[in-house]
């Protein structure tokens, strides 16, 4: 999982949401955090999760061109 090689930014305090969103209007952060996943060499925002707390990281969907391209009895494309 590429998250894992990623700088995460967590937004888990009140105060850390209050700069995403104005006062009053933001997630209760004992529900919900924020995951900010950016490069870690030139700082780019790669993703964002909104998950409860407690729940791992999130895996991204990867799927199986190779078994695609033969359940639809087509050629696969040279780079996959």
């Amino acid at each position: 999982n590429w998250k894992l090689g990623a700088n995460i930014y967590v937004r888990d305090t009140a105060e850390k949401m209050d700069q995403v969103y104005p006062r009053l209007m933001s997630p209760d952060t004992t529900w919900q955090h924020y995951r900010e996943y950016s490069c870690p060499t030139c700082g780019t925002m790669l993703d964002i999760e909104a998950p409860v707390p407690w729940y791992p990281v999130m895996h991204d969907f990867q799927p199986d061109l190779k078994t695609f391209f033969e359940w639809v009895e087509m050629p696969a494309p040279a780079k996959i």
